[in-house]
């Protein structure tokens, strides 16, 4: 039996399997022919690099080449040292790479209700910043705002990344996040002048104490004349003891 060398046989297996891929998906022949090109001497059946096997892809009738389509468009592939396509080239490969993309619809999905985004961003950031009232209000279906039929129109989405701006913006300051500073004080007065008598110094501090009246109000006391050298949100902080019954 005459034997062939196996680059002949190689090329005759890549050659068929062309023909096999072009009858498959149909569209631009020389664009399947390009992937042999640039792709395949590391990604064929035998190679596999990164366990990743475009011709066994490309055979199927339905495949998903987003990842392709991905490295392709961003020039993570072919790597730097291997030969590149042209730009008219890679053209043709993205081309393809879509019309052999299946139909996808749109999967459905329990959105969040803006409320419920403004405090997952604010946990995740670890800040307090109220935003919601900067989104629409969501157009809820028989009184519930994240229902998955609920579609997100172009300026409902560009509010929500607006909101999203300004709170990593004040989550993240341009000029950095000022040094933290403590300020004490130790003035209090009391709601009403009728419970002054509740108020007086004790050793290093204050003793008041919070009183109800028969009626059911509360005169509470609280600080008075503090205003702090810097706007933003504080975390307040008081020594507290029981004195007394």
């Amino acid at each position: 039996m005459k034997q062939y060398p196996r680059k002949y046989s190689l090329q005759t297996s890549l050659l068929i399997f062309f023909l096999n891929l072009i009858s498959a998906h149909g569209g631009d022949g020389q664009a399947s022919h390009l992937f042999g090109d640039y792709c395949y001497d590391c990604h064929d059946d035998l190679t596999k690099k990164g366990n990743l096997d475009l011709m066994e892809i490309f055979k199927q009738v339905s495949f998903d080449g987003t990842l392709v389509f991905e490295n392709l468009i961003t020039g993570k592939m072919p790597p730097p040292e291997k030969a590149q396509p042209s730009p008219q080239e890679k053209k043709r490969m993205l081309e393809w790479l879509a019309a052999c993309q299946p139909d996808q619809k749109p999967r459905k999905f329990r959105r969040i209700s803006r409320h419920e985004f403004v405090y997952s961003v604010n946990d995740l950031l670890g800040i307090r910043l109220n935003l919601a009232d900067q989104i629409p209000e969501d157009r809820g279906t028989k009184n519930f705002d994240s229902d998955r039929r609920i579609e997100l129109s172009k300026d409902m989405i560009g509010s929500y990344f607006k909101a999203t701006d300004q709170m990593l913006e004040f989550a993240f300051p341009k000029n950095g996040v000022p040094n933290e500073r403590t300020w004490i004080t130790g003035k209090v007065k009391d709601s009403h002048s009728t419970y002054n008598i509740y108020h007086r110094p004790y050793e290093d501090g204050i003793l008041f104490s919070w009183t109800r009246a028969n009626n059911g109000n509360t005169y509470s006391f609280f600080y008075d004349h503090f205003e702090p050298r810097v706007s933003g949100w504080y975390d307040l902080t008081f020594d507290t003891a029981k004195v007394g019954a």
